[in-house]
């Protein structure tokens, strides 16, 4: 299990990845994935500054969870 935004967890097989805000964002294209997804509401914030974000695929369906956590403290 892996501890995302606001106390939920994600099953481990339904984690596509765990990415560090400050380095994935720099891309243009990680920048328009994460509007995109916003605008579909897919995405699922948390009140502190967040510092990575969580995809998940679960039925097909893509969510992403933002964490307060690094991404290299987020683990199984």
């Amino acid at each position: 299990m892996f501890i995302t935004a606001k106390e939920k967890c994600a099953r481990a097989r339904d984690v596509v990845g765990v990415f560090d805000l400050d380095t994935s964002t720099v891309s243009s294209v990680t920048k328009s994935f994460l509007s995109s997804a916003e605008k579909r509401r897919e995405v699922e914030g948390i009140n502190n500054l967040p510092k990575s974000f969580i995809l998940v695929n679960r039925d097909k369906k893509n969510k992403i969870y933002f964490s307060s956590r690094l991404a290299k403290y987020i683990n199984k």
